[in-house]
């Protein structure tokens, strides 16, 4: 996977649409450590032994928070560009630019269709728990608008970077994020 946040959003994006449905959110965690959202499918069964009805199970867990995360990213990302772009905007102006950009993208998000579920590569040992997991993991690194400042967004610390959890599900599902 890639380091960085593109490699965040295709983590997100690419597990969502590869695995489940065809848009990007924020999981819900339901209490047990970062296992993601409440669902009937089987947490510790392979993602590469779902069927087309639990990936589209999957898909509909997921779907109410996908897309809110999508947009909290593409909120950070104007703000970084904004910040960069223009050396005289305050914080508060930063802090603008990613609320009005995740707000745009929300009030454009198109409905989520959960009818063309892909499969996860046959060769995928990684559960259904450490998919969520991973996901969790990702979105928890997102920033909130009202957080950033331009000193936050300096440096270092803008990079997002792939989660421990998320080189685990790479290393158990060759493949899964080129779907």
């Amino acid at each position: 996977m890639r380091n960085g946040a593109l490699g965040v959003v295709g983590v997100v994006l690419v597990l969502a649409g590869g695995i489940g449905c065809s848009s990007g959110g924020n999981t819900v965690d339901n209490g047990a450590g970062g296992s993601g959202p409440e669902t009937v499918v089987d947490k510790s069964k392979p993602l590469g032994e779902l069927t087309p009805a639990e990936l589209t199970k999957i898909c509909q867990d997921l779907a109410p928070n996908l897309a809110s995360v999508s947009c909290d990213l593409a909120g950070f990302i104007a703000a970084g560009y904004a910040a960069a772009y223009d050396q005289s905007l305050t914080d508060e102006q930063i802090q603008a630019a990613c609320t009005q950009t995740s707000h745009t993208c929300q009030n454009q998000q198109p409905p989520l269709d959960c009818s063309q579920a892909g499969p996860a590569p046959t060769n995928c040992t990684a559960t259904v728990a450490e998919y969520f997991t991973c996901i969790d993991d990702t979105v928890a690194q997102i920033p909130a608008c009202g957080s950033l400042t331009r000193k936050s967004l300096s440096g270092s610390t803008t990079a997002l970077f792939d989660p421990a959890s998320c080189t685990t599900l790479e290393m158990k599902c060759p493949g899964l994020d080129s779907i």
